[in-house]
């Protein structure tokens, strides 16, 4: 009995407990290496390490720091902040909280963007070129591929691929591939304001500069419009949550898209990445990009596309085209490579004004597709 007594007794001291924690950690730092799902296990593992120490120093005023420091391990960030202005009286909570996304989260996210992407662009709108008349011929290459079936992904690979490559380049970013020194990076990160809610694929954060990232499987410029557009609202959100804490630090948008991207190293005034899966490497990654301003996005307008249509439209005049294929083929054509910048949204946009103002004809090809031609009465 005495002895049961003793071991129960022994149970209750600070250095037992000490090294009860200390062991359980142990024990879960073999599980990581178990298991790929890391995130919660290591908040479990230093949890119990700052408690092992806790009990091993055997002082109130270490039981009470370690308190906050487990909070701050294993709390949700928001829920933290709101404490934070509560004990410092504030007259009102945040306007902007950040937090940590889930992978449902990420992946709603990937299906919008699918979505937005798929529409912008002319879903039923085939590669379609016709002669006006049946003796014409075209320069060469200008049929190709028209006769061939088009291969539609499923949706759920495309948010599948899409996830992948999110993952592929968060984890390297979070393992220190950045060629300039950063204070954290924050994977698939969430900003709320009100009913708003905002999904950032990451964020490096250095003195200086915060990076707000979007990453995009995309081959081709026009893919990343509504990168863009959804970037201005990330940046805004932003600047307003570090505002909010008088952080100074300029917010830096960028676009990270794969090495085999055709894309530039800027589209419309954002800067963007290539990330090599294979050598897990970043090109153009830079601390500072001083030419960089977001007030370069202008309307399309703005970047001469209606004229190069025209003249595009004028050179190849004994054809009618669809949007499609003036994005496609045209774009591969001297002079003409901007057209690969656009939406075949965009462009149709800009055709149909053409046409408003009498300087393109529209006819119907075979399968009823409208194409667009020059009037040569214009």
């Amino acid at each position: 009995m005495d002895t049961l007594a003793k071991a129960l007794s022994l149970l209750h001291t600070p250095k037992t407990l000490a090294a009860i924690f200390a062991l359980t950690a142990l024990l879960g730092i073999i599980t990581i290496f178990r298991n790929a799902n890391q995130k919660l296990q290591t908040q479990l593992i230093g949890s119990l390490f700052v408690l092992a120490i806790a009990f091993s120093s055997n002082d109130n005023w270490v039981y009470f720091i370690s308190i906050f420091v487990v909070a701050t391990t294993i709390t949700d960030t928001q829920f933290l902040e709101k404490i934070f202005a509560l004990s410092m009286r504030s007259e009102k909570f945040f306007d902007y909280l950040i937090a940590d996304a889930n992978k449902e989260e990420a992946k709603r996210k990937a299906e919008a963007d699918l979505a937005r992407d798929t529409s912008n662009t002319d879903a039923d709108d085939v590669e379609a070129v016709e002669p006006i008349s049946p003796e014409d011929v075209g320069p060469e290459g200008i049929e190709d591929g028209l006769e061939e079936p088009v291969h539609t992904p499923i949706k759920a690979d495309l948010v599948n691929q899409a996830m992948a490559f999110e993952e592929a380049v968060i984890t390297n970013l979070n393992q220190k591939n950045i060629p300039f020194e950063f204070q954290d990076v924050l994977g698939m990160a969430k900003i709320t304001s009100g009913p708003k809610t905002y999904l950032l694929d990451a964020i490096i954060q250095t003195k200086a500069v915060h990076y707000i990232i979007e990453i995009k499987v995309a081959e081709r410029p026009s893919a990343l419009i509504n990168a863009v557009e959804q970037l201005e609202l990330y940046k805004s959100a932003y600047e307003g949550y570090l505002k909010e804490r008088r952080t100074k630090a300029a917010v830096q948008p960028l676009i990270i898209v794969p090495h085999s991207s055709r894309v530039s190293s800027q589209f419309r005034g954002i800067p963007v990445v290539k990330f090599d899966a294979e050598t897990k490497t970043f090109d153009s990654l830079n601390q500072t990009y001083s030419e960089y301003d977001l007030k370069q996005t202008e309307p399309v307008t703005e970047y001469n596309l209606r004229s190069e249509l025209l003249a595009f439209l004028k050179q190849y005049s004994k054809w009618g085209f669809s949007p499609l294929r003036i994005q496609k083929w045209g774009s591969k054509q001297a002079g003409y490579e901007s057209f690969e910048l656009f939406s075949t949204n965009e462009i149709r946009r800009e055709l149909d004004v053409l046409v408003e103002q009498k300087h393109l004809k529209t006819l119907l090809s075979k399968k009823n597709n409208i194409l667009y031609k020059f009037a040569s009465n214009s």
